[in-house]
């Protein structure tokens, strides 16, 4: 099995077989044996899984299978099943809200023949924002392989839905989503490109990215600010490991938003427990800061173990003047 295609759902009644659809009616009979699509649900309230279902019950000669969650675990969850039961070489992980773009299956499986020893081949990306199509290219050389340093230099936006991922590649470094994080693309991504040694990309566009003002990654949620503690883990192990600096200046520009992303708009309870999170993820912080050769930065760190409540509040106080 050459690859395997990873899409997650959760309340997708009205768009998941648009995204399923967009990948299977691209097989066909010199294709299909090479490809397996996995459908993961995660405990959705609408009628998601039926719909699903009667898709996968009108196409029995195209390998696709649904799983279900017992219990609603997140879209992290969701997608660390679908990679533990992929069989696949190479790996593309869709979110249901999403689609590809036609003719993308046959640009994939011709990348993953024409480079099989590369971690990862990255393409391009189009984005359907309300008023406009933006197509989104790589910066770096196309058909040249590079690795994870090189590319993390120039190219921040590091979705995992853009890419074919070597699955021996995630196994040997351990990576898969961490749970909780919101939204989950940033964390994994870092991980995705930041042990990789041999990045491949091809100038094609193969995915279709739909941004609306109800996704994830554009409303508050309370667990996003909790999440960047885990992006500035995975950062500061990166760090360590490379032992290059655009990682750790990475972490310090994820540890200032951690005072400044969604704290205006929590409420009293949020910001307390907010607090006792930072204090106690604070040695990471200040690191961060005392490493990063601001002198601004490093005035953070010292107010920050001062007093990580005042230091908080005031931040609170200076951003709801704006």
């Amino acid at each position: 099995m050459k690859l395997s295609v990873i899409i997650t759902c959760y309340n997708f009644e009205a768009v998941i077989v648009r995204c399923i659809d967009s990948v299977v009616k691209q097989l066909d009979d010199t294709n299909n044996a090479d490809v397996e699509v996995i459908v993961v649900d995660d405990v959705s309230k609408d009628a998601s899984v039926r719909v699903i279902s009667d898709y996968i019950s009108g196409h029995s000669g195209r390998n696709i299978r649904l799983v279900c969650h017992e219990h609603n675990g997140g879209v992290c969850a969701a997608k660390n099943t679908g990679l533990s039961v992929a069989k696949g070489e190479y790996l593309w992980i869709l979110d249901g809200d999403d689609y590809v773009s036609d003719g993308s299956l046959a640009v994939v499986l011709k990348a993953i023949s024409d480079c099989p020893d590369q971690e990862i081949i990255t393409f391009d990306a189009r984005f359907h924002y309300p008023d406009e199509l933006v197509v989104e290219k790589r910066d770096m050389p196309a058909s040249k392989s590079i690795n994870g340093i090189d590319f993390f230099k120039k190219n921040y936006v590091v979705c995992p839905w853009r890419n074919i991922i070597s699955a021996s590649y995630l196994k040997k470094h351990n990576i898969s989503f961490t749970d909780g994080v919101v939204p989950d693309d940033v964390e994994f991504g870092l991980k995705l490109f930041g042990y990789a040694e041999r990045i491949t990309y091809v100038p094609e566009s193969i995915y279709e990215y739909i941004i609306q003002d109800t996704s994830i990654t554009n409303k508050f949620n309370e667990r996003k600010p909790y999440s960047l503690f885990a992006v500035v883990d995975s950062a500061i192990k990166l760090y360590n490991y490379r032992k290059d600096r655009c990682f750790l200046k990475f972490a310090v520009d994820i540890a200032n938003m951690i005072w400044t992303c969604d704290c205006p708009q929590m409420d009293n309870v949020q910001k307390r427990d907010y607090i006792k999170a930072v204090e106690a993820n604070k040695d990471q912080i200040v690191f961060c800061l005392r490493s990063s050769g601001s002198l601004f930065a490093k005035a953070e760190a010292m107010s920050l173990n001062l007093s990580v409540s005042f230091f908080l509040n005031m931040i609170i106080v200076y951003k709801g003047l704006f």
